[in-house]
């Protein structure tokens, strides 16, 4: 018997198979606080240059002599959002202080001492190596080095999982997780910061599972057949039938022949034809584009004010509605209208921000908050909708080299990400705040538009060879939906 067969017997959703799914909704806890973890750790708190002859200089005023003391020091800043200048100081040396003359005509210089405000952390990795001024981007490098171990976890991970098999790829990758995550938080200074990180973006991935979860999840029983590991297989399936209170076929006997292996194209049988060409390169500049909006929205979230771990937390839980708008309008709109429309909605949303700065004040920082979480609502629906768009647009002997070229542009998203966000950070005042929710406003709009060039698949025969994918979508093919209606007509 074909394992399909069997599976139809036992039962190809029961309690069997709801009960692992249960168990595999824990890795996206995990992944979750893996992926957004560095924006915390990394947060840059408000500074200023430490004074040189007060030994105890806290960014918070102590008394009024240290207040003299800070005003005597520290030059104004040019930001009207900061009270002072984060990376110099006044060079005093051989003059005696007059406030007057000394605002005036006193040259500045920088300095490599600060002090912080501890009001949101107390200390985070930027302050205690001092990563700021000169330095600031060298937060945003190890967030781009963290995302680019996703992606080369992606590539190992997949290889390993194929060859070795699911479970021990995840036993291995959640031992290095385990290791490289312990190990950080004692990594001194930041080289060897950053290539732990590198580590734990590749394991992460692949290291979805506690350990007191992966024990009770199955190795995969088609996989186990293809590798002519029956006996394993029947375990698990006679496993399955027993919960599912359903039987086992009798005289149940599989090959590795029962799970055959559909037709491979190659990558570059997509370059060599314009029409599946065109459409892959807009699928990734859209997964890229999603991408970089999904992780960057959140990373902007120190920079828009108000309260850190509120604006954190409501990232975060507007994934929810953004999950539920996919599953409301995806076969009521069409994976195409669902995709550009949540794409167009979420750079709307993010540009809209630019008149609530122009026209307002801090009176309207909520709506700008607000603003921003509808992008990243909107970025979640479109993330969501972008996986099932394109496994159905693109042919099936190329989806897997396609998939995989998309999911590359998506990390590559994430990578730029971070500098989008810090940029916002390096202009500073109002437009600073709003800066990079223009950026990924203006680029959600554009990789939506591009959407709208590419054929609707809702109730259409997806393509499976070269030659269907590019007769797919034309206006003189008629689908298995119209020939009906075509025939009444």
């Amino acid at each position: 018997m074909k394992y399909d067969e069997i599976l139809s017997s036992i039962g190809e959703f029961g309690l069997y198979q709801k009960g692992i799914l249960a168990l595999l909704c824990f890795p996206s806890l995990s992944i979750g606080s893996f992926c957004m973890m560095l924006i915390a750790v990394l947060f840059t708190p408000n500074h200023r240059c430490k004074i040189p002859s007060l030994p105890n200089d806290t960014y918070a005023i102590q008394n009024p002599h240290h207040a003299q003391l800070v005003n005597e020091t520290i030059p104004p800043s040019n930001d009207p959002t900061l009270v002072y200048d984060k990376c110099h100081i006044y060079n005093t040396t051989g003059i005696s202080f007059d406030p007057d003359y000394q605002q005036a005509n006193t040259s500045k210089t920088e300095c490599n001492k600060w002090v912080y405000d501890q009001t949101v952390f107390t200390n985070t990795f930027t302050s205690q190596l001092n990563l700021v001024c000169g330095d600031s981007l060298k937060t945003s490098h190890i967030m781009m080095i963290f995302y680019f171990g996703f992606l080369v976890g992606d590539i190992i991970l997949s290889m390993l999982s194929d060859s070795k098999g699911r479970k021990k790829t995840i036993y291995l990758a959640m031992f290095i997780t385990l290791v490289t995550s312990i190990s950080v938080t004692f990594a001194p200074e930041f080289y060897s910061f950053t290539i732990l990180m590198f580590v734990v973006g590749g394991s992460a991935h692949g290291a979805f599972l506690s350990i007191s979860v992966f024990l009770l999840i199955p190795e995969s029983p088609r996989w186990l057949i293809s590798k002519e590991r029956e006996r394993e297989a029947e375990v698990i399936i006679r496993k399955t039938a027993k919960v599912n209170k359903t039987q086992v076929p009798e005289n149940m006997h599989f090959t590795k022949g029962d799970i055959p292996r559909q037709p491979e194209g190659k990558l570059w049988h997509v370059f060599v034809s314009p029409i599946l060409l065109r459409r892959t390169l807009i699928l990734a500049f859209n997964w890229m584009i999603v991408s970089m909006t999904y992780y960057g929205v959140t990373m902007n979230a120190a920079n828009m004010g108000g309260h850190f771990f509120l604006n954190f937390f409501l990232m975060g839980l507007v994934e929810i509605p953004g999950v539920i708008l996919c599953i409301v309008i995806l076969d009521k709109l069409g994976r195409r209208w669902s995709n550009a429309g949540t794409m167009i909605l979420g750079g709307i949303a993010c540009l809209a921000t630019i008149p609530t700065v122009v026209l307002g004040g801090d009176e309207l920082q909520p709506l700008i908050i607000t603003l921003a979480l509808i992008g990243k609502a909107a970025a979640t629906a479109a993330f969501a909708t972008i996986y099932m768009f394109t496994a159905e647009l693109v042919p099936t002997i190329v989806r897997n080299s396609s998939m995989g070229t998309c999911s590359c542009a998506a990390r590559v998203g994430a990578m730029i990400a971070p500098y989008i966000a810090k940029s916002g950070e390096m202009i500073g005042g109002n437009f600073g705040m709003i800066e990079p929710l223009v950026v990924f406003g203006a680029l959600s709009i554009l990789a939506g538009l591009l959407l709208l060039l590419l054929p609707e698949t809702l109730n259409k025969k997806l393509p499976d060879t070269i030659a269907e994918g590019e007769q797919f979508g034309r206006i003189t093919e008629l689908t298995e939906m119209e020939v009906p209606l075509a025939k009444n007509l």
